[in-house]
Parts: structure tokens; sequence; C-alpha cells
């Protein structure tokens, strides 16, 4: 494996068809725009995929089925709508080469924001045999009913719902929870003596902050709860209760999160005095921008770097592979995007001794994961080092209590100072066992 300086996946010559599909699950009856330039008829929640050019002889067989399960649609939509481009950057390069002597069909499924969108989703991995589920399993703030319909494992997967975090099936490389007690973490390490996790009432909010409630107890730092019902749009007396409260730091969790963030410059925040620790990723860049324009300053915490962040080796390449897809790059891409499209390829890390051993022929659900596993470290430029063969050890009793029964296999996470309109990172990837450095603001 190449190191986190050098690029880890090699663009491969030749031409291939995709495979990739766009699904509207849940839905009836409806026709969807697919990924690969042809269409996608939908019945009852059922796909099939229409592909313009079929996969050519250099790599053909049957596919390797894997399905993605995001929100493109509906109130959560901002964390999932930059998937399918991921997915189709990433799924088109390995095709190309065809490194895995099969090609990799990668259908991204839109749980529409919903429960019984996630459950479709989830029948419908089922009912065509997917092999597993890869990037995301739930939306984040979503469901975990699809996770538990589809009775697959879930690799790469970002730690969003119970499921995620509990069920011996998860393999999550990018945890939710862990990035919460980052978030508390720097606020101690910058001096406050207070934190609150402020958000939408959403599932996996509420796990993220119990997670939160521990590491402050064992950073001694007073810990609050502030939530407020998920459809409600007018967070103005929820940011006013905030700034009134005089808590030192806190953390904003928000399906759309610009709008509650203005809600606080409005109410006279002054974030000096009250510490920003947010979540890396789901302010956009140019969200990031126009809120430090009017004032925001603090830190970010994640454990993927994002596409604002051009230098990244593995940005790069994904930039590479986007235009060669034909589809457009933006450095104001979803952090979500990232890991889809890290997620695909650390698929086809793990995979590729297979195909050189001829097993991929009859690879199964319990092959796929060994595979994943048997890999070792994933050492990505840009995402925080992970190891499925290695459950993650906590030494600070804070950490040990929150994370016991959590799936987690890595106590790496990313800081970034918000700092002229931008979230720069600072210094390389930091274990949460060990006192952070955060400069101040």
């Amino acid at each position: 494996m190449r190191g986190r300086g050098s690029l880890r996946f090699g663009l491969a010559a030749g031409a291939v068809g995709l495979a990739l599909v766009v699904s509207a699950c849940g839905g009836g009856g409806e026709t969807t725009g697919s990924a690969t330039g042809g269409a996608s008829e939908t019945t009852q929640g059922q796909t099939v995929a229409v592909n313009e050019s079929p996969p050519t002889a250099a790599c053909g067989g049957e596919p390797i089925k894997v399905m993605t399960i995001a929100a493109l649609t509906g109130q959560l939509s901002a964390f999932g709508s930059d998937l399918p481009d991921a997915a189709k950057a990433a799924e088109q390069s390995i095709n190309e080469g065809c490194s895995l002597g099969r090609p990799l069909e990668v259908t991204v499924c839109d749980d529409k924001s919903t429960a019984n969108g996630s459950l479709a989703c989830g029948r419908e991995a089922d009912e065509k045999k997917m092999l597993a589920l890869v990037g995301q399993a739930s939306s984040p703030g979503g469901s975990g009913e699809g996770s538990e319909a589809a009775r697959l494992p879930a690799v790469f997967n970002f730690a969003a719902s119970s499921w995620d975090n509990t069920s011996p099936l998860s393999y999550p490389s990018f945890p939710g929870g862990l990035t919460t007690a980052g978030m508390v973490k720097v606020a101690a390490a910058r001096g406050a003596k207070s934190f609150t996790y402020a958000g939408a009432e959403l599932p996996s909010a509420k796990l993220s902050a119990e997670i939160g409630k521990s590491v402050a107890e064992a950073e001694g730092v007073d810990y609050e709860e502030l939530f407020y019902p998920a459809t409600q749009t007018d967070t103005s007396s929820v940011a006013s209760q905030l700034v009134s409260s005089g808590t030192e730091s806190f953390t904003p969790t928000a399906p759309a999160l610009q709008p509650f963030i203005q809600s606080l410059i409005s109410a006279g925040a002054n974030f000096e005095k009250m510490i920003y620790v947010g979540g890396y990723g789901i302010l956009k860049p140019k969200e990031v921008s126009e809120l430090y324009g009017q004032g925001l300053r603090g830190y970010s915490v994640g454990s993927v770097i994002g596409t604002s962040v051009e230098d990244n080796p593995g940005i790069e390449e994904m930039k590479q592979e986007y235009e060669k897809a034909g589809v457009e790059f933006s450095t104001d891409l979803n952090v979500f995007a990232v890991h889809e499209w890290n997620s695909i390829h650390a698929l086809a890390l793990a995979l590729e001794p297979l195909a050189k051993s001829g097993e991929i022929e009859s690879l199964n659900s319990e092959g796929l994961v060994k595979a994943v596993v048997d890999h070792g470290e994933y050492n990505l430029p840009s995402e925080a080092p992970f190891d499925f063969s290695k459950p993650a050890k906590f030494t600070n009793s804070g950490l040990a209590k929150a994370f016991g029964e959590v799936r987690m296999f890595t106590t790496s996470l990313f800081v970034y100072e918000l700092t002229e309109g931008k979230e720069v990172p600072v210094g390389e990837a930091q274990d949460v066992n060990e006192e952070f450095e955060v400069p101040s603001s």
C-alpha cells in the first residue's frame, strides 16, 4: 500500500461500460435518470438498469453487486446528493482496468430521507442479491431500517444509525460518534469548561450526544443537550436559547446547518467566548466562506478530507477520475462524496488479491468481508487510517465508557481551524487517546 503522501489508486487505460445504477427506492411507477447515461425504470421500488454500452470482453462475467443507501432527495439530501457522481467516477476507474476480473456494479439507492425509503432500499439489496452495502448503509441523520432489511454486511460505512454502530455485520470506517468525541476534546483543549450539543432531534444525533456526554465527564467539562424537532425550520428561538445559556463551547447539528448558524449570529453569538466545534464537511466550503465573513470562528473535526483541500493526493486523483468520467468536480462537494469514492476504491483494493488467486469467481458476502478485514490497515491520503482486523482500543476512561459496545476501528481524527474563510487542517490526523493540539483562533 502506498503511503499518505502518494497517489493511492492508479488511473487505468481502456474502455468499459459503467454498471452504476441510481435507484429511486420506495417509489412506484416512476422513471429516474441513471448515472450510466441510460434510464432506470422503477416499479414498486425495484430498479432495472439500462446501460448504453455493455462491459467489454476483457471485464466480462457476473458483476460484483454492492449498494449504497443514501438520501438523494428529501430533508437529508444535503448529505447524499453528491454520492452518485462519486460512485460513478470510482467505478469507471476500477472497471476500465478490470482489476477485479469481473465488473463492479454499485447501486446508489435513494432512501428519500424516510424510514420507509430506507426499508425499500434494504429489501431491494436483499432481493437483488447484493453482496454488501458500501459507503453508506444509513443516511446521516436517517434510520437503519434498510441496513437491517438487507441482511448483508456493510463495509466502509458511515456510522450513523444504531445498526451501523452495534451490528456485528457493520465495518464502519467513518465513525460519527468518534467525531463527537473529538469535538468535546477540541473544546477542552481550548480551555472550555462547558459544552452544549445543540441540534435537530434525529436518531444519529441522540446517539452521538450520549457519546459526547461520556467524553465530557472524563474531560471535566460540563455538558448540556439542546434538541429541537427535526421538522422545525425556524431555529431563531433555539439559537437565542443557546446564546443566552452562557455555554463556552458548542456543536450544532441540523439538516440545514447554515441557517442555524446565521440564527446564532443574529442572536448576537460571540464566537470568541462561545467556541464553535462542528463536524467537518457538514458545511460546504462556500457556506464556510459566507459564515466566516459574518463572524463565524472556531473548529471542525472529521475523519475524511474534503475536496476543498486541493493539494491532498487523494483529492487530486478523485478530481482526475471525475473529469475522466465526464462528471463535474467541485471544491464544494459534500465530504460524504469523498467518503463514497474512498470506500469503493478501498473495496477494490481489498478484493484485488482474490482476483489474482481466482477466488473472485466464487465471491460471496462472507468472502468479501474476509478480504476487507484481512487487508489490514487502510492508510488513505484523504481519510484517517483504520484497520478492521484491530478493533479500536481506548485508554481514556471517558472514551472507553462511550465506545464500550460500539463498532470502532480507528482512533484517529483530523482537526480543522476556520481561518481566512476556509476549514484548514491542523497537521496530520490526531489520536483521540491523546491530548489534541489545537491552535488558538
